[in-house]
């Protein structure tokens, strides 16, 4: 009677870790799923020097992106990709130029990223990748009649204070050393050469 139920009981066991070892495994084949970076090339204007940057410009400021952001998909009828971009919220701690009555100390940024759960795709226009939250930038930025603001040129106008998060996701390496050299000019006439 007692060797039955110690059977019983190590075939209960038995199924119940082969349940949970089935379960993780395809738990873990669907969380492992890769997630695909399409970079969505539109036309945007480019600039050859940081003064067309700061010209260009309706806003300068520094500040810290904050965890607040909204990722919107925009479709068409047939499924079709019409926008893709996220507003994020951005804490203002100094302005530099300011063509706007900007009384918020915090202002939406359009961000040319966006994250499509449907697809688990990332769309970057033209490279752009988004601000990391909690990090310190400096944005050039022109203002939409929407009211929202965007950094000019697309990837131009964002320049964030520790140069490791200044990605760009472009395969064009000449839009990339472009930008690099803008972002680097205005990381110095800035003072943004500090770590935080």
């Amino acid at each position: 009677m007692m060797k039955k139920r110690i059977a019983i009981l190590s075939l209960i066991f038995m199924a119940i870790v082969f349940i949970m070892v089935m379960g993780n495994s395809f738990t873990k084949e669907e969380t492992n799923k890769e997630i695909k970076r399409i970079e969505v090339c539109a036309k945007t204007d480019e600039y050859s020097n940081l003064h067309q940057v700061e010209e260009a410009s309706d806003l300068i400021v520094k500040g810290v992106k904050l965890d607040k952001e909204d990722n919107i998909i925009e479709r068409d009828e047939n499924g079709d990709l019409l926008a893709t971009y996220t507003l994020s919220k951005f804490k203002i701690q100094e302005v530099n130029k300011k063509l706007y009555n900007e009384k918020n100390s915090i202002i939406t940024i359009l961000e040319n990223e966006a994250y499509d759960e449907n697809t688990r795709s990332i769309y970057h226009i033209n490279g752009y990748a988004k601000m990391k939250s909690g990090k310190r930038y400096l944005l050039m930025l022109q203002k939409t009649e929407q009211n929202y603001y965007v950094p000019v040129g697309v990837n131009y106008g964002k320049i964030a204070i520790n140069s490791k998060y200044n990605e760009i996701y472009t395969s064009d390496k000449n839009l990339k050393e472009d930008v690099k050299e803008i972002q680097n000019k205005a990381a110095k006439k800035y003072n943004f050469g500090e770590k935080k």
